[in-house]
């Protein structure tokens, strides 16, 4: 039986979502620190903080699609509104902080609408690639509410699409983040397709024990992590099932109010990071110039993780004025 949000807050979800941007920030931060200093990267980063993070992220996604179904004809516009105005927010923000110091700065329509096919703009510093494989996924999630399929034939739909995405993996090497009119196929749907599907079965999984859960997180995701250099398609496989366990954990066991918080404003956080970065960086070296790797890093991270929240808060509450405005138009219209 699927999961309904209607009837339930899983405040765990939250913390899981501020655990995955946090990732992702710690990844940015050696990259654009090193970076700054000539430093390989790598050399700093034994684990993909970052990748684990986004990972993480879409099988969230996944599962919350699966407790929204109910939504019927709204779910794409609740989809929409969730995802563009606190994306095209983030490019405001990113032109006014970096437009005069980063001469690769440069607003392109075409990045607006998140259109698979289209280049992504680097320059933003936003990364905003996994928000065009979220859109992809709403609009294949919405065909199927709007032709009313049930909870079953949407298990074996998610079924077909995981061994399709292997067959097409086995020959074509598509790109992760520019996947193009291979969207739907990439390797990357995996982790979708896996938390709708726990979405879904989450009534007669919720209650397995918690130890056995954790060891199956930890030998999936270090296995998928060993296999990541042979076949993306194969890795992501295989550390799905074990990132769906650690969303079961996080259901049950992050209850702190303080990481929920976080996880409200995880979405700004995510969006926001990045250029809030690179602008700290650009004025450490202009004006500290001689301030070490480690300083750079602390520095860097501190004030992407206090600005990104800022603006993370900022765009959860537009986000619930919007959520609010439409719902009060729907009720003068039932009036």
């Amino acid at each position: 039986m699927a999961i309904d949000l209607r009837q339930e807050r899983l405040g765990g979800l939250q913390g899981l979502r501020a655990i995955a941007a946090l990732g992702v920030v710690l990844q940015h931060a050696i990259y654009y620190a090193c970076e700054a200093r000539g430093i390989d990267y790598m050399r700093y980063l034994r684990i993909g903080f970052g990748g684990l993070g986004v990972d993480l992220f879409f099988v969230i996604s996944g599962f919350v699609m699966a407790g929204c179904l109910y939504q019927g004809r709204r779910f794409l516009w609740n989809r929409i509104i969730r995802i563009y105005p606190g994306y095209w927010l983030a490019i405001v923000l990113s032109g006014l902080l970096l437009a005069g110091t980063q001469p690769n700065w440069s607003l392109t329509l075409s990045s607006l609408p998140l259109i698979p096919a289209v280049p992504l703009n680097i320059g933003y510093h936003i990364p905003y690639w996994t928000l065009v494989y979220e859109m992809g996924f709403y609009v294949l999630v919405a065909a199927m509410v709007v032709l009313r399929f049930s909870a079953a034939a949407m298990q074996r739909f998610c079924v077909v699409w995981l061994l399709a995405i292997a067959a097409v993996s086995r020959y074509n090497d598509i790109d992760i983040a520019q996947p193009g009119l291979w969207l739907w196929l990439a390797p990357h749907n995996v982790f979708f397709v896996t938390g709708m599907l726990l979405g879904l079965v989450y009534r007669h999984v919720s209650r397995l024990p918690s130890l056995p859960l954790a060891l199956t997180a930890v030998i999936l995701c270090t296995l998928g992590e060993i296999l990541y250099g042979m076949s993306h398609a194969g890795a992501f496989m295989t550390m799905a099932p074990g990132l769906a366990a650690v969303v079961l954990l996080g259901i049950r066991h992050l209850r702190w109010r303080w990481l929920e918080h976080m996880g409200d404003a995880s979405y700004g956080i995510y969006l926001s990071h990045a250029f809030i970065m690179v602008l700290c960086i650009h004025l450490l070296d202009r004006h500290a110039p001689g301030l070490s790797l480690y300083a750079l890093f602390s520095l860097a991270m501190l004030a992407a993780v206090i600005g990104s929240a800022l603006f993370g808060w900022c765009e959860f509450r537009l986000h619930r004025s919007l959520k609010r405005i439409g719902r009060g138009r729907r009720e003068r219209t039932k009036s």
